[in-house]
């Protein structure tokens, strides 16, 4: 069990009301360990250094949270369409029953802050990589997906939080009464949350039973 409590601080299971009896289930995923968070030359020889990959361990850790969601009734996977949360959707979704697809959204995509991407400006294609691309080293990728939202650069957290709360109400209208899966940012994860229940994610997991509860 605590191999998997890392994932467990950044699920969030949020019921909203669509027409005051229908539930949606929306698990919030943060993506598994990046490769430029073990091995520290990697941005300097990274042909896109904004975009990188998962480590060993990061595609280990995306693969127990499939099987914790196993049970769930996931019926979409939607992620960010940086690689590292396109591949934590796929080790998930490779471990659940009847999904196929992972959904490209660009509106999940990491805070656009200028600081965090100086080169970036305006052009979001940059940021990462197509999904031509990412549809090759992750054949679930869905390439005819339609986006939500189309983010700008630069961004500030007041943009974050407006894009955060959009993409979480279309999500809610387009499944009702389902159980998704959403693997985003820990910037993103805190907007919705702040959206949904008006607290941030770190007041939320205080508040959470600890590792003897689960």
């Amino acid at each position: 069990m605590k191999s998997i409590l890392f994932w467990l601080i950044f699920i969030a299971l949020a019921p909203f009301a669509c027409d005051g009896s229908v539930t949606t289930k929306i698990f919030l995923v943060r993506s598994a360990e990046r490769v430029d968070f073990t091995e520290s030359d990697w941005t300097t020889q990274a042909y896109n250094p904004y975009d990188p990959h998962l480590s060993r361990l990061g595609f280990a850790q995306a693969t127990k949270l499939g099987k914790h969601l196993r049970s769930a009734k996931i019926s979409k996977v939607y992620a960010s369409p940086f690689l590292r949360t396109i591949q934590t959707a796929q080790y998930i979704t490779d471990i659940l029953e009847g999904i196929y697809d992972v959904l490209p959204e660009p509106g999940l995509c990491e805070f656009l802050n200028p600081a965090w991407f100086p080169e970036a400006e305006n052009l979001t294609e940059t940021l990462w990589a197509p999904t031509d691309f990412t549809s090759v080293v992750c054949e679930m990728t869905d390439e005819k997906y339609a986006p939500m939202e189309d983010p700008l650069v630069p961004e500030d957290v007041h943009m974050l939080w407006s894009r955060a709360s959009r993409v979480l109400s279309r999500l809610v209208v387009r499944h009702p009464g389902e159980s998704i899966v959403v693997v985003t940012h820990a910037m993103v994860i805190d907007a919705m949350l702040r959206c949904a229940f008006g607290r941030s994610y770190l007041t939320l997991l205080a508040a959470a039973p600890g590792p003897e509860a689960s």
